[in-house]
């Protein structure tokens, strides 16, 4: 979904189009790919639009999405390397599009027409891990960041129009809700059944004692 770099925002605006520019790393699961999924409002949930690679081999990659003017929510983070993927919420196929749906929006952010929006890079951290994958039982810390200076630079000499065109306005992080302890029950019991049978060695802290309901993380800093 990447952009002509000669595109403007004269056009963009003809068109009722914006492009926003995204950045998504997960630094504590060193992945060799990852990819953020962006979905739009519909009933009760968030349809997906497809996966934009935001970093490969251990470096960052701005997935450049031409969308049309409007609202849009990061529903998805995924991260794959050899063996192994962890997600970020989970979709739904409902049968009514090739695209799944999502229950939950991680942040959001808006375009206006005409648009070329940084809307910043989205940093998953995990806190705890249960059976291997991001949602549900485990918690994740999100932080919205501005890029680096050594991003920014590298986007203008890499892509000197849009970079002169762009504009800064972070997506927002939508409050974290406390794990439900029957969540975290679910994901413990699987992880014993596991170490009973000789896969892991060690159960996470959060399964050694008995399960209390998790509060959300402190909103890191903006």
């Amino acid at each position: 979904m990447s952009v002509s770099d000669d595109l403007t925002g004269a056009a963009l605006r003809q068109q009722g189009k914006a492009v926003a520019l995204i950045m998504a790393t997960a630094p504590s699961e060193h992945c060799t790919f990852s990819y953020v999924v962006v979905g739009r409002r519909e009933k009760q949930g968030f349809r997906a639009l497809p996966a934009l690679i935001t970093e490969r081999k251990n470096g960052l990659v701005v997935a450049e999405a031409r969308l049309d003017a409007g609202r849009y929510h990061v529903v998805s983070y995924r991260c794959s390397k050899p063996g192994q993927t962890a997600a970020l919420g989970k979709g739904e196929d409902d049968g009514q599009q090739i695209f799944p749906i999502y229950a939950k929006s991680y942040a959001s952010f808006t375009l206006e027409p005409g648009e070329i929006v940084n809307v910043g890079r989205l940093v998953v951290n995990s806190r705890e891990r249960i059976h291997g994958a991001f949602d549900g039982t485990i918690i994740a810390d999100l932080r919205v960041l501005e890029w680096a200076p050594d991003d920014l630079d590298a986007f203008r000499r890499r892509r000197p129009n849009l970079s002169a065109q762009m504009k800064t306005r972070l997506m927002v992080p939508a409050p974290v809700a406390a794990v439900p302890r029957g969540q975290i029950e679910a994901g413990c019991a699987e992880m014993r059944k596991l170490k009973i049978a000789g896969k892991i060695q060690n159960l996470p802290p959060r399964c050694a004692g008995p399960v209390r309901a998790v509060p959300p993380a402190k909103r890191g800093a903006r």
